[in-house]
């Protein structure tokens, strides 16, 4: 089993996430929306700490890299964010993880592990 260094994590977190969000000199993409909206929540860190996170060493993180299904996930979430108000985000989210649920459940308890593509091409199908 790896070993999770969370602190590490926590800031690359923050990092990805800012760059995912921030658009210099856009007020409504700005540090402090990035920290309110997303890192706040996702680390349950404070701004003076998130600011912080934007200025660590870049070659202390050398060894660390978020999996790539949590850069997926984040950037997802971020893209959403982007495009949709927070409540519209909310209810994509939530129909989106019932049509995977749906999806799952099409190919039965015993199936074998359905493959991403099997999955993805269900919810296209018979996503209503």
């Amino acid at each position: 089993m790896v070993k999770i260094k969370y602190h590490l994590h926590r800031v690359a977190i923050a990092r990805y996430v800012d760059s995912l969000f921030y658009e210099r000199g856009n007020p409504s993409r700005n540090h402090i929306r990035v920290h309110s909206r997303f890192v706040c929540r996702l680390c349950g860190i404070g701004q003076s700490t998130f600011r912080k996170y934007l200025r660590y060493p870049s070659d202390a993180l050398a060894g660390y890299e978020l999996p790539a299904e949590v850069k997926n996930m984040l950037l997802l979430y971020v893209t959403l964010h982007k495009m949709l108000p927070a409540v519209q985000v909310s209810r994509f989210l939530h129909m989106l993880t019932r049509h995977c649920v749906r999806a799952a459940d099409c190919a039965g308890p015993n199936a074998d592990s359905p493959a991403a593509e099997k999955l993805f091409a269900h919810l296209f199908t018979n996503g209503k």
